[in-house]
């Protein structure tokens, strides 16, 4: 597993790591290849998956492992409710 490293840049400030760089990337067609074990070790490697990203990989699990499907749905749950300030149950 790769560390994150913040890295300045004279010419564009703060950015990520060419090695975390890489990574970060890849999310959206590791998502779309339905691979559950690659799928988790690139959320693993990022260290955070946007709330998008991470609807897509929850729609993974349910058609992948259904058993496995609550835990990470009440989790997205919970995201979605904390990071959308607009948010109203109607």
């Amino acid at each position: 597993m790769r560390v994150a490293k913040l890295v300045w840049d004279e010419a564009a400030g703060w950015r990520l790591s060419a090695a975390r760089a890489a990574v970060a990337d890849q999310p959206r067609p590791r998502i779309r290849n339905g691979n559950l074990p690659l799928i988790h070790a690139t959320a693993a490697e990022l260290g955070w998956v946007p709330l998008k990203d991470a609807l897509a990989i929850l729609l993974v699990i349910d058609s992948r492992d259904e058993e496995r499907f609550n835990s990470p749905a009440v989790r997205w749950a919970g995201r979605l409710a904390l990071e959308v300030s607009d948010l109203e149950l109607v």
